[in-house]
């Protein structure tokens, strides 16, 4: 089950991982292209957005008519592995 706050504290997660380059997408090089070998993820990211809900808060979500399955379950997967390596247990690769 995901709240509002917990959904926000993975997105965040996973937005400040990609930024500083510790979470990097793969891609290969076509004559001096990177081409994504994720595409659908990368089409979804590019879409996601952050806008001001009714209420005041800021909403994490895909614009109408897009979805956001592949954002989110590559946020959770990366949420995860940080919550792995900040217990200190073994984690598999």
């Amino acid at each position: 089950i995901t709240t509002s706050a917990s959904k926000k504290a993975i997105i965040e997660t996973a937005v400040s991982l990609m930024e500083s380059g510790a979470i990097v997408l793969p891609a290969y090089n076509s004559h001096g292209v990177l081409i994504s070998i994720a595409k659908d993820l990368t089409d979804e990211l590019s879409q996601f957005e952050c806008i001001e809900s009714r209420g005041g808060g800021m909403k994490y979500t895909a614009p109408d008519g897009a979805h956001d399955d592949l954002t989110m379950a590559f946020c959770f997967a990366i949420s995860g592995r940080q919550a792995v390596r900040k217990s200190g247990r073994i984690e598999a690769i």
